[in-house]
């Protein structure tokens, strides 16, 4: 039953399409669950142990960084490549950035599931959306490490088929590669190795927490004598009486006690004045849980393959530490788009398919691919612009080439210049030194070359370039 989308006429998404009976009962009898194995970790598990604060910044940070590299698509040809983009940036729901940046969560997890929506825009089949699927209600069915359908439990519909295999597939899966020869279906988990650590450093934190109220309240010590009898009495004041009328008696060291367990509530501490109560600090090695906590935060980092320093001196570029910054970068890209690129691939291949059905292109015409803007990373357009320096002054590129100079205004955001308007600027530089050095410039000579060349840059922006030669 097809729906409708906004814009779009969709098909009906996990939460409206039901395969049928028969189908289910087909697909049972001829295909087994494929199960995790024994020794992973439960969904539920990981995703607790996600709200772990540090754990929790590595997942965001990687996602953050997902969604910076996925890149724009491109493709020979222009009708095509402008089509694509539309239909990429006209996607409901979540935007593909955001579905770059969930896909590096298939690291954590072992994989991700997604389910693309079809439907039809000026009678073309489109990607409508793509929505990311619950983990902990999904299994997978095929024959022992190649899964053909995702089951997608419902609260109201039961069990629902998704094929993942076909040109358009309604379940598409992204696993996390294993370190070991197995395949699979579920992917290699970097979160089950998080989860012990996660503990850890809950228990450390608990105990932290402890150590310090202890340490700013410090020890009372009270003093009572064990020979003494004191009388009880009740809220008034008044001695406590038993049945036969005789007053309720304890020993003073009981009785101090009891008083001294009311000082969590309390402030102040009423007692007699043969007994002695003194302060003494508790001796807190504050040193110990610093270490742990920060040992705990590095074995974290490094349980999803992050350096060690990416939230300490490592992930700036001062002075000392510009090598160790620009490897934990190289570091932290490679694994961020190891998972990117899985979504990449997975995306090329159901645009192919479009492309086929809706203009007839084949493999030999191309399906495009992703590329990265590298100048829209900071670091990167940083580092462009450092070897476009060390080139000109190596004379490896000319310094006066405006090629060169454009690009690194560009990468500057400043406007380009145009060829008369960097000859003016070349031929002021010439003066300037002329005029400090007292020698000839680089670059041209007087007034009268100057008033020339304005003459000829006049002529030449009014019409056509001279021929050269």
């Amino acid at each position: 039953m097809a729906v409708k989308t906004g814009g779009f006429v969709a098909e009906g998404s996990i939460s409206k399409g039901v395969a049928t009976r028969g189908l289910n009962a087909t697909i049972s009898d001829y295909m087994q669950d494929l199960t995790p194995g024994r020794d992973r970790r439960k969904i539920s598990e990981l995703e607790q142990a996600a709200k772990c604060p540090p754990l929790a910044s590595i997942l965001q940070f990687k996602a953050m960084r997902g969604s910076n590299a996925f890149g724009r698509y491109e493709h020979p040809y222009p009708y095509v490549q402008q089509w694509v983009r539309g239909m990429l940036d006209s996607l409901e729901g979540e935007t593909i950035q955001t579905i770059a940046g969930h896909s590096t969560l298939s690291a954590f997890y072992g994989f991700a599931p997604y389910e693309p929506v079809y439907g039809k825009r000026d009678g073309r089949w489109v990607i409508v959306a793509i929505h990311p699927i619950p983990l902990g209600r999904v299994r997978m069915k095929g024959y022992e490490n190649d899964p053909h359908y995702l089951v997608y439990n419902s609260k109201n519909s039961g069990d629902i088929y998704l094929p993942m295999k076909g040109r358009f597939p309604k379940a598409i899966v992204l696993r996390h590669g294993s370190i070991d020869t197995k395949s699979d279906p579920h992917g290699f988990p970097l979160g089950d190795a998080a989860v012990p650590l996660v503990r850890s450093w809950q228990i450390n934190m608990a105990s932290w927490t402890v150590a310090g109220k202890r340490q700013a309240q410090g020890l009372l010590v009270g003093k009572a004598d064990s020979d003494k009898q004191v009388v009880l009495l009740d809220g008034r004041g008044q001695p406590l009486l038993d049945a036969s009328g005789k007053q309720y008696q304890v020993s003073a060291v009981r009785a101090l006690h009891n008083e001294m367990k009311k000082l969590d509530e309390d402030t102040f501490l009423t007692t007699d004045l043969a007994n002695q109560v003194t302060w003494q600090p508790w001796s807190v090695d504050s040193s110990y849980y610093q270490m742990a906590t920060s040992t705990l935060k590095k074995d974290l980092l490094l349980s999803q393959c992050m350096p060690s320093l990416t939230f300490e001196e490592g992930s700036s570029a001062s002075l000392g530490t510009a090598g160790i910054a620009e490897q934990s970068r190289l570091t932290i890209d490679a694994t961020v788009r190891n998972s990117v690129s899985g979504l990449q691939d997975r995306l090329l291949e159901l645009i192919g398919s479009l492309l086929n059905a809706n203009f007839g292109l084949t493999e030999r015409d191309g399906f495009g691919r992703f590329e990265i803007d590298v100048e829209s990373d900071p670091n990167e357009r940083r580092a462009i612009v450092g070897d476009l320096s060390t080139a000109a002054a190596s004379n490896i590129v000319s310094p006066s080439d405006p090629a060169v100079f454009n690009r690194v205004r560009k990468i500057l955001n400043l406007p380009e210049q145009t060829e008369q308007e960097f000859l003016r600027f070349v031929q002021l530089g010439a003066t300037i030194d002329q005029i400090r050095y007292g020698g000839g410039g680089a670059i041209g000579g007087g007034a009268g070359e100057q008033e020339r060349a304005d003459s000829e840059g006049t002529e030449s922006a009014e019409g056509e370039y001279p021929p050269q030669g």
